[in-house]
């Protein structure tokens, strides 16, 4: 079985994944396995189901032990009971025995508490059909309970350059120290940060020549240590973000990005209590 620490650092995400070309999207993805790439993420709520079902097609023509697969507990659970069914689903189209990892997805919307949830994924875990526990979205003091309850092997957090609530509030600073992987999703806010022209990021991407996304993914990955997920499906688009992975940049040229700062980002207030007060988290990137 593949442990997370044998995956490449840039995983595969699956959010809006085209199922219309279901033989380019194949393409796509075993040329991300070819090229190193073995950390996939998904969940039912991609596509109503479509996007899982497309994996469902890929995932047994893979080696079960070559790729950490993560899943997602969504929001339209309404019991325990639920949470079983849908992790047993998950099992059943993929023609899988486990998941590597099973996370709450969006905990805000989602009914059943989350001391709830965890109670029985420990459960599915104790017969092997989930090996480790993960948790996505969840507040900085939703993160501190639960970690501090279960095991989590990892977290999957909104991270980018413009939009670091998660480090001003200490979440990626504690996952370090209770060796949590961070996780993050949206490191290139669909193109949205490059669009931007930021004259730092077009000043180095001239210096080392590489494309402003390259410039973001390399300093996530190698400056931020933590892992990135994004989604590409065009053998182009895949070589070029792992090219990312290629080289690396002098130190003061990662400490300005760390001090990056992006005030219409980073003004967004986040909604981390459900009460409409400010925008979750998940939906936080795409409001600038």
């Amino acid at each position: 079985m593949l442990e997370l620490t044998q995956t490449c650092p840039l995983g595969v995400g699956t959010y809006r994944i085209d199922e219309t070309d279901k033989a380019a999207v194949l393409k796509g993805l075993h040329h991300s396995v070819e090229r190193g790439q073995n950390y996939f993420s998904t969940g039912f709520s991609y596509g109503d189901g479509a996007v899982v079902d497309l994996l469902g097609e890929f995932f047994p023509t893979l080696d079960r032990d070559s790729f950490f697969l993560s899943a997602y507990v969504e929001p339209d659970v309404r019991t325990p009971e639920d949470i079983r069914k849908q992790a047993e689903n998950y099992l059943r189209i993929f023609k899988t025995d486990y998941v590597d990892c099973l996370q709450v997805h969006l905990p805000l919307d989602t009914v059943v508490p989350l001391d709830g949830i965890y109670e029985q994924i420990q459960q599915l875990q104790q017969e092997g059909k989930v090996r480790y526990m993960g948790a996505s979205n969840l507040s900085p003091d939703e993160l501190n309970h639960l970690s501090q309850n279960v095991p989590l092997l990892l977290f999957e957090g909104l991270y980018n350059l413009e939009c670091k609530h998660y480090e001003h509030l200490g979440v990626l600073d504690r996952c370090k120290q209770e060796n949590i992987e961070f996780v993050c999703y949206q490191p290139l806010r669909r193109n949205r940060t490059a669009a931007r022209n930021y004259p730092l990021l077009v000043e180095l991407a001239q210096k080392y020549g590489y494309t402003q996304n390259q410039i973001i993914l390399n300093w996530i990955i190698k400056e931020k240590k933590i892992r990135a997920i994004v989604k590409s499906v065009t053998p182009e688009n895949i070589d070029t973000n792992l090219d990312a992975l290629s080289f690396s940049m002098e130190q003061e040229d990662y400490a300005r990005l760390n001090a990056f700062r992006c005030p219409e980002g980073e003004g967004i207030k986040v909604d981390w209590l459900g009460n409409g007060d400010g925008i979750k988290i998940n939906f936080l990137a795409n409001q600038f």
